[in-house]
Formats: C-alpha cells, sequence, structure tokens
C-alpha cells in the first residue's frame, strides 16, 4: 500500500491533540472522522491516507482512524489526492 494525501475539510477536535476531518466519497456520501493531528496538514487541507487500490477515476483508500459513519476504507475520485512523494512530515 502506498500512502498519499487526501484533500479536506480540518476543524478543530474535542482534545487540543485531535482534529475534525471530513471529505466526500466518490459517491457524494459525506464522511467525517476524529484523528490525532499526526495524520493532518491542516494547512493545506489534507489527510494522510493508504492507497488500497487505483482504477481510472477513483482510488480506494484506507483512513487512519475509523469514521462517524462506521467507515474505515472508502471511495475517493483521484483528483482529490496526492501524490506520496509531495507528502512533507506533518
Amino acid at each position: 500500500m502506498s500512502e498519499a494525501w487526501l484533500k479536506c475539510t480540518v476543524s478543530k477536535g474535542m482534545f487540543p491533540d485531535e482534529v475534525g476531518v471530513s471529505f466526500k466519497s466518490i459517491t457524494g456520501e459525506e464522511i467525517s472522522l476524529f484523528c490525532f493531528k499526526d495524520f493532518v496538514d491542516g494547512s493545506a487541507g489534507k489527510i494522510r491516507v493508504k492507497v488500497v487500490d487505483e482504477q481510472e477515476g477513483y482510488a480506494l483508500v484506507r483512513l487512519p482512524v475509523e469514521s462517524l459513519n462506521g467507515l474505515r476504507v472508502v471511495q475517493v475520485s483521484d483528483r482529490d489526492l496526492s501524490e506520496a512523494r509531495e507528502m512533507q512530515t506533518a
């Protein structure tokens, strides 16, 4: 599995070391979760994910934690991903 950045909206979490994250799946479903700040680049609005599979137009990604929707693996548009070589230490 390769790592990538997924575009998202980042908000304050309930605790100082956590943030809220939301993004849309390829079907348009709103996916939300809370995770440690270490998984997120808040200034760029991106969360670190693992790419499980890629097809034309979309990718199957594994989230760092389970979403509030109960999902851990989600299909997203490949346009919302940045390659691992563009990743910086969060």
